[in-house]
């Protein structure tokens, strides 16, 4: 039995090769595998069939046809906490994809959500697989537009929970751009270079990032903070908070050692390497949003709370 997979590129992704792009992110077949496939019409973009030297651009829609796979476990306890005629509201768990990928398809959020209401949703913003809070998803192609509008142009207000390793300042402004860790041994693990606001004109070839911190309490070695991110970058707040030397407890990519990443997709963390992590999953969550549909006039304040995995660290 075969199913599709559908994927988004995103903007690191962007410019490579479809081939190349498949063989590191579906990793269950190798390159030369994926070009076989292609070339046989069981991968398109963008509704079109390719060949496997095409160059992929962020915004492209992959979609694949593979045979059916045991789907790793996820935490599909979805809460739905706001729903009208226009938008649906989940707080998602940690430890669940938001979109079909790899291995996951009906332990995404969104299998679960549109087999929930049997019918189309679109996701306008997503969260990574460990970070739990809010995620909106519209009704419409109108309403996800609008809403992917709102997140474009800086008129959503959102707030993270964050727990990091360190003594954190009572208040921080990050202001700089991100680009690729090439100290790296993870492909897609990114670093935050810190600038001041004043050079910002001499950025415009530059992934702009903007973040706000609070501290909230610190206990232990660990600081508990409010995060207000003012740009919507991939990977934003992990690297930042990384880069400037206060990695996130739980994150094997951005935490204290980015080998637990190797170790985690081989099967192979150990008991210690738990103890380092202190958490299973990433310290990070999506508290609240904020934002007015123009279209409707209606404003939306969507809240959940933070997950005692999270809060009990600092009791």
């Amino acid at each position: 039995m075969k199913r599709k997979i559908v994927s988004v590129i995103e903007k690191p992704d962007s410019g490579q090769r479809l081939d190349s792009w498949l063989g590191n992110r579906f990793t269950y077949h190798s390159r030369n595998k994926w070009q076989g496939l292609i070339r046989d019409g069981e991968v398109t973009v963008n509704d079109i069939l390719t060949k496997p030297s095409k160059t992929i651009y962020a915004g492209d829609v992959v979609e694949l046809k593979t045979n059916e796979l045991k789907e790793p476990d996820a935490n599909t306890n979805i809460q739905i906490i706001y729903e009208d005629d226009y938008i649906i509201v989940i707080n998602k768990p940690a430890d669940l994809p938001c979109h079909p990928s790899g291995a996951y398809f009906h332990k995404t959020l969104w299998y679960l959500v549109t087999t929930h209401l049997k019918s189309k949703v679109h996701i306008v913003h997503r969260l990574d697989r460990e970070t739990s809070g809010v995620v909106i998803m519209a009704k419409t192609p109108a309403i996800a537009k609008e809403i992917a509008y709102l997140f474009a142009n800086k008129k959503v207000k959102k707030t993270y929970i964050a727990a990091v390793h360190g003594s954190f300042p009572d208040n921080l402004h990050a202001f700089g751009y991100l680009e690729k860790d090439k100290e790296s041994q993870l492909m897609k693990k990114r670093r935050f270079i810190r600038v001041e606001e004043k050079d910002y004109p001499s950025l415009t070839d530059k992934e702009t990032a903007e973040t706000y911190f609070e501290i909230i309490c610190e206990k232990n070695g660990l600081s508990l903070l409010k995060v207000f991110p003012k740009t919507g970058r991939f990977h934003q707040i992990r690297a930042t908070l990384y880069s400037m030397g206060f990695p996130m407890v739980g994150d094997k990519t951005y935490g204290l050692d980015e080998t637990l990443f190797l170790r985690f997709i081989t099967d192979g963390l150990t008991e210690s390497d738990y103890k380092t992590m202190i958490l299973d999953r990433q310290a990070l969550h999506a508290k609240s949003i904020e934002f007015t549909l123009a279209s409707t006039g209606k404003k939306y304040k969507l809240e959940t709370e933070i997950p005692t995995e999270i809060t009990d660290l600092f009791k």
